[in-house]
């Protein structure tokens, strides 16, 4: 395979592709040995670039989102307003216009870029995000469809030939399609239970907490907010909500002993008086 060296950085380039409007190449990252890092450069109003929201560069710029998802390339294509890429592994990516769906897949909504034309009074939405195909590889229509060899950009098409397919039969993978369908189901199931179980145990604990502290509160010797001089309530023989010592409420005695200490009152009479 031939390869041209860039003597002006040193680098080793792999593929290169025209569009109408812009240029990309692929540049080889060591160690691999035919694929690299997708570099972008010229005029790209419709996500050619692949820059976020850049639409001009002079220079070669790399595509950031290949880096991010640790995708690297064997060839680029461009096309007049998008383009193409063939990963290492064989997948196809695409970015940039897709008027008539020619990127050959749905774009997100957060990746959606629009543009209005005035003159057709219309609306074109594009994206500057690389995005895989996933109709490659696999059955589509009961037809095995294999991985992408080369592929073309035409002005709102794309056209792809693939290598044979060697995947599993229709038969054989829907059954492997079952088979992973009811090992998520049975994951999920479990996810669940623990999840539930989790939860009651959480539950659980929760009460007991809140327990305690009930009977801490109730069981602890408490002081009248409204007499500093009482010791703590003590029951009446004939009123057991009136505290004997200091003759008010049992609502009244809200401050336990030990978190005086602390001027940490436990709770307020206001809120025993709301309750």
């Amino acid at each position: 395979k031939s390869r041209q060296q860039a003597t002006t950085s040193k680098r080793v380039v792999l593929d290169i592709s025209a569009g109408t409007w812009h240029s990309a190449c692929v540049i080889l990252v060591p160690p691999l040995e035919n694929a690299g890092h997708v570099y972008t450069w010229g005029s790209g109003y419709h996500g050619q670039l692949g820059q976020e929201d850049k639409t001009i560069s002079l220079t070669p710029n790399i595509v950031q989102d290949f880096c991010d998802s640790h995708v690297y390339c064997r060839t680029v294509v461009c096309g007049p307003y998008h383009n193409a890429a063939i990963s290492y592994n064989g997948e196809l990516y695409t970015w940039g216009s897709n008027v008539n769906g020619c990127l050959g897949r749905s774009i997100s909504h957060g990746d959606i870029n629009i543009k209005a034309n005035k003159k057709k009074k219309s609306f074109q939405t594009f994206t500057s995000h690389p995005g895989h195909c996933p109709t490659f590889g696999t059955i589509v229509n009961r037809i095995g469809r294999g991985l992408p060899r080369s592929v073309s950009c035409g002005k709102e098409f794309t056209v792809v030939a693939t290598f044979p397919y060697t995947g599993p039969d229709e038969k054989t993978a829907l059954k492997l399609m079952s088979e992973n369908k009811k090992i998520e189901e049975i994951e999920m199931k479990k996810q669940v239970k623990r999840q539930t179980q989790l939860d009651s145990m959480n539950q659980r604990i929760y009460e007991t907490k809140k327990q305690f502290e009930e009977i801490k509160f109730l069981t602890a010797k408490r002081r009248c907010i409204l007499d500093p001089n009482c010791p703590g309530f003590q029951a009446h023989a004939s009123k057991p909500s009136i505290c004997k010592e200091c003759g008010h409420s049992s609502v009244y005695h809200t401050i336990l002993v030990d978190s005086e200490e602390n001027n940490e009152p436990t709770c307020k009479a206001g809120n025993i008086l709301d309750k």
